[in-house]
């Protein structure tokens, strides 16, 4: 049994209602975002980000993305985003990605949150395999895929841009099994 302490957080689906409290998050954490290549730009406007949830909210509604806000289970303030997105119904797989505000890293937020997410891809996604794709120098991020418990399957070359560059990023999986689930076809 680990001594890891959980953080208390919940997730919710990305809405408009919570806009301004994601503005806040932006403002404070998007040149990290950006750096991180989850954001196209460190300092998006108001209306760009609403146009981004609400191509989220359509991307959800076509069975392609399922992004959610990473809440403190105290404050209810928005303190990450997790995503499965990629959806391939043909095979039930997806792609985990996750980012934390910048004054709340280190608090194992992320991993929790991953947690979370793919648990939600398992259980009512139905997906059979979740893939966690990390730019080969990312530590933090390659810690959370390893706490998560996924498998490091590969080094992929040219896998993702950051900033437009191609780079090599390690590729992890989780299947349900890893989680105590069984799946049945």
């Amino acid at each position: 049994m680990s001594n890891r302490k959980i953080p208390n957080i919940a997730i919710e689906k990305i809405n408009l209602e919570r806009l301004e409290d994601l503005y806040d998050a932006m403002m404070e954490s998007g040149k990290d975002w950006f750096n991180g290549g989850m954001i196209p730009k460190p300092d998006l406007s108001r209306d760009e980000l609403e146009h981004m949830i609400k191509a989220f909210i359509a991307l959800g509604e076509q069975d392609n993305t399922y992004m959610f806000y990473v809440l403190d289970g105290v404050t209810s303030q928005i303190v990450g985003i997790a995503f499965i997105n990629q959806i391939n119904r043909m095979h039930q797989i997806g792609n985990l990605g996750y980012l934390v505000r910048t004054n709340r890293t280190g608090e194992g937020i992320a991993t929790e949150a991953a947690r979370l997410v793919a648990q939600y891809g398992f259980e009512k996604l139905g997906l059979q395999r979740i893939e966690v794709v990390v730019h080969k120098d990312n530590v933090p991020s390659l810690k959370v895929a390893e706490k998560l418990g996924a498998t490091r399957e590969a080094l992929l070359r040219n896998r993702i841009l950051l900033q437009g560059v191609p780079c090599e990023a390690y590729l992890h999986s989780l299947i349900p099994a890893d989680f105590g689930i069984k799946k049945t076809a």
